[in-house]
């Protein structure tokens, strides 16, 4: 991604996240000198949200390690930690996280791990860990949704967030399956079809081209098929960690402003999490904010709503941009470095 682009992303999720919150202060009514209010949480609260926040970007790097393993790739856990600050960066400033992973698999590529390799291991770890998710949050959030008495805008935008973007996901995983259906190198009557019409249309190019290199990547990734069971369990506990952290800090924050159910603060805090994933605008930016107040109103308060909004978001999203952008600002400073020498 390109560094005007970056900064068009990242002014529109600052711009959006500002009028999130001005629209809850505007609604409430609220002063800003409410936020002063953080001042008064307990200390520990805070040791304990600081020991999280890096904790995050190790599971994180786990989870590129792990998928790593499953399909017989080994990886440096530096450079997966590497890749989860990238990854990280990238999914919170463009809408419904989508280019965390391309720009994941641009980051293996300049570590001279191969292209189809690259792709696997950042769009494996996508899929994976999104398939997991929306099978567990899915129903809540629609559960939620059809529980409110006004279904509001802010998660019918999570919807179709979670619609637009599944599409070219699934597109690209029934690509991989039909090409990993033509047997090994062997071209069959098809691959000589679409190399026919390659000389006819650039559309037909690109597809054939794509057909040829998903089939290289789900040959690798056919590793998985071996010794499933326990590749499985290895994914679906990495991912569990991840998601039930993310879960765990909201949930945390929740207690902290005086919600005391656990259990209602986990399933309105996954609910919150889906919201800022999957939601159109990038990063979840305005819409997670304003979300906030439908999601955790009852059973907190209008005011302790934007906290809690504050808080995660300050923790999970606003931090890891502000780390990504310092690793760019110092692989950028060493590459110029480099070239003037």
């Amino acid at each position: 991604m390109s560094t005007k682009k970056i900064f068009w992303y990242s002014l529109s999720f600052l711009i959006l996240t500002l009028i999130g919150f001005y629209y809850l202060f505007y609604v409430g009514n609220i002063e800003v000198q409410y936020l002063l209010k953080i001042r008064n949480l307990d200390y520990s609260f805070w040791i304990i949200i600081l020991i999280l926040m890096p904790v995050v970007y190790v599971v994180e790097a786990l989870r590129f390690y792990v998928f790593a393993r499953v399909v017989d790739y080994r990886l440096g856990y530096f450079v997966c930690l590497q890749a989860a600050i990238i990854n990280f960066t990238f999914s919170w400033i463009t809408p419904g996280s989508t280019m965390g992973a391309p720009a994941s698999s641009v980051f293996f590529k300049s570590k001279n791990i191969p292209w189809d390799m690259s792709v696997l291991l950042a769009f494996g770890k996508s899929l994976s860990g999104m398939a997991f998710y929306l099978v567990i949050a899915l129903p809540f959030l629609i559960y939620f949704y059809f529980s409110k008495d006004n279904q509001g805008l802010v998660l019918q935008l999570t919807l179709l967030g979670i619609i637009i973007f599944a599409i070219p996901f699934v597109i690209a995983v029934i690509t991989s399956f039909k090409a990993f259906n033509v047997q090994g190198d062997q071209e069959s009557e098809r691959d000589s079809a679409a190399k026919e019409d390659v000389r006819k249309s650039k559309f037909k190019r690109y597809w054939a081209g794509a057909i040829q290199f998903f089939r290289q990547v789900m040959i690798k990734l056919s590793v998985i098929h071996q010794n499933k069971y326990r590749n499985l369990v290895m994914l679906f506990v990495v991912h569990f960690c991840y998601f039930f952290l993310l879960v765990s800090i909201c949930s945390l924050v929740l207690f902290q402003l005086g919600s005391q159910s656990a259990s209602e603060n986990g399933y309105l805090s996954l609910v919150y999490l889906t919201i800022n994933m999957y939601a159109i605008t990038p990063g979840g930016a305005g819409i997670s904010e304003i979300a906030a107040a439908d999601v955790f109103s009852p059973p907190l308060t209008l005011e302790n709503t934007i906290l809690v909004a504050l808080i995660f978001r300050s923790v999970i999203f606003y931090f890891q941009i502000i780390v990504g952008y310092v690793y760019l600002l110092f692989k950028w400073l060493l590459l110029f470095k480099k070239v003037s020498d």
